[in-house]
């Protein structure tokens, strides 16, 4: 159970809700840039946690609100050190300041493992 949110981390959480909505939707990077330099500083200032996908959607160098296809490349990779793991990568870079970020990513179901036995007729 997750504790109740405080009246001020409440208006917190709208506040950051508000801030990455206009980040994502502005054309003009710089703007963007600077409502997501917000949207960190509000959450380090308020004590709130944001979640992994939205920092998998922000450049951790130079806060950039990340587009895949419109400033960001994005792309997957199996990781060749240990193929009976088949532990995958993404690969999310920057096409403003050219940083690489790469995150896990679950591994692939296996087509082996999940074969139904038939069930043996009466």
């Amino acid at each position: 159970m997750q504790p109740t949110p405080t009246p001020t981390q409440t208006g917190a959480v709208s506040r950051l809700s508000y801030l990455w909505r206009s980040a994502h939707a502005s054309e003009e990077p710089a703007l963007a840039r600077v409502l997501i330099r917000e949207v960190l500083a509000v959450a380090a200032r308020e004590g709130v946690e944001l979640p992994s996908s939205a920092l998998q959607r922000m450049c951790a160098r130079c806060c950039s609100a990340l587009a895949p296809g419109k400033n960001c490349t994005v792309s997957q990779r199996a990781l060749k050190r240990r193929p009976a793991a088949k532990k995958r990568v993404m690969r999310v870079r920057c096409h403003h300041c050219g940083h690489t970020a790469t995150f896990a990513m679950p591994p692939r179901p296996s087509s082996r493992g999940s074969r139904a036995v038939p069930a043996a007729a009466p």
